[in-house]
């Protein structure tokens, strides 16, 4: 299956969203929170799914670069 550049941008950004939404909750839970070992489980929960985003960021960055045409296989 392939995919293009900027459709894989579009995916990219679509997870990212997902993945910021999922540590936005997971940042919010933090502040009701009293039990130090739920705090912990939660800021790896919310740690994980920054983490995701990090990911799509930067793969959605190359994905735009390649649309571009200023990463990637040359012609030459």
């Amino acid at each position: 299956m392939k995919l293009s550049a900027k459709m894989t941008v579009y995916a990219c950004m679509a997870f990212g969203l997902v993945c910021l939404i999922f540590a936005g909750h997971g940042l919010h839970a933090l502040a009701g929170m009293q039990d130090e070992a739920e705090r912990s489980l939660t800021r790896g929960y919310t740690g994980f799914w920054l983490f995701l985003f990090a990911v799509a960021v930067v793969f959605g960055l190359l994905s735009h670069l390649m649309a571009k045409g200023r990463f990637g296989s040359t012609d030459d």
